[in-house]
Order: structure tokens, then C-alpha cells, then sequence
């Protein structure tokens, strides 16, 4: 094995000029399959999502159109659910927290505590948030005329794009 850079520099230029050639002729008859291959997975999955679009406007279709007022208010009435699900557990989780804490309590301990009541509180948040947030948000998105609006721009961005010619062959 060699130990010095000019030696290396000299076997790896000779290795560039011996591959240069068989690399480049790879690469020219590779190309157009990789083009191919490429477009079609791109086709794949437009497809794909344009049928699960098209799924999600056949259910959305069913849900009762919300008025403007009514989506306000579902909307308001969400996050009055997730802020009152918030206040309690944190009143709750402050109840356990306190009577841990007795008088001067050294900032070691009173450190380690709170960080031993963070990962509950913030789990049961995140579990609250998951699930009510996302119930409302699904009505909310079924019900709302500016989300059809959007879902069925969407829909036919989609067709717009399959309708296109496939590339250059």
C-alpha cells in the first residue's frame, strides 16, 4: 500500500480515465429507463392519491353541509373542549405536585420533581389533543364549504397532472 498523496492521486486519476468511458455508456443507456421508471412511480402515486382524494369527497359528501355560523361555532366549541380538557389536568396534575413539596424544599429536589410530573402532564395532553382535536377536525373539515372547496381543487389539480403527456421516450 502506498503512503504518500501523489502516489494515490496517480491511481485514482488512472482508475477515472479507465472508468470514464464504460460509466458514460452506462449512463447513456440507463437514462431513458431511469426517466421511465421514474415517471411511472410518479403516475403510481398520483393515482393513488387521487383515488383516496376521491374516496374522501364520496364520505364527505354524506356529512351535512355546515353553514358559516355553524362552522364557527363547531370550530369554537373544539377548542373550548381541548382548553377544558388542559385546565383539568392541570389542576389535577398541580394537586399531586403540591403535596409532594413541603417548606423549603431544596431546588434539587423541587427540580427532579417537576420534571417527574412533565412527561404525564404532557401526555395526557398530547392523548386529549389526539383524540378530541382529531374527531373535531375531521367534522370540522367534512362539514366546512371552504374545505370541500379546497378538497375538490385538489382533486382536479390531480387530473390536470395525469392528463399530462408521459415524457420524452
Amino acid at each position: 500500500m502506498p503512503h504518500d498523496l501523489n502516489t494515490w492521486g496517480f491511481i485514482l486519476s488512472v482508475a477515472a480515465l479507465v472508468l470514464a468511458v464504460p460509466l458514460g455508456i452506462a449512463a447513456a443507456l440507463l437514462t431513458p429507463k431511469v426517466k421511465l421508471w421514474w415517471f411511472l412511480r410518479s403516475l403510481r402515486g398520483t393515482a393513488k392519491e387521487l383515488s383516496e382524494l376521491l374516496a374522501l369527497r364520496d364520505r364527505i359528501r354524506r356529512e351535512p353541509l355546515f353553514s358559516a355560523t355553524e362552522e364557527l361555532l363547531f370550530a369554537q366549541q373544539v377548542r373550548l373542549t381541548l382548553a377544558v380538557h388542559f385546565l383539568a389536568y392541570v389542576v389535577v396534575l398541580a394537586a399531586f405536585y403540591f403535596t409532594k413539596c413541603y417548606r423549603h424544599m431544596p431546588f434539587r429536589e423541587l427540580w427532579r420533581l417537576s420534571v417527574d410530573f412533565l412527561f404525564p402532564f404532557a401526555l395526557l395532553i398530547g392523548i386529549s389533543a389526539f383524540y378530541f382535536g382529531r374527531w373535531g377536525l375531521r367534522r370540522l373539515i367534512a362539514s366546512s364549504p371552504e374545505h370541500r372547496r379546497l378538497l375538490e381543487e385538489r382533486i382536479r389539480k390531480l387530473l390536470e397532472q395525469l392528463s399530462k403527456q408521459p415524457p420524452d421516450q
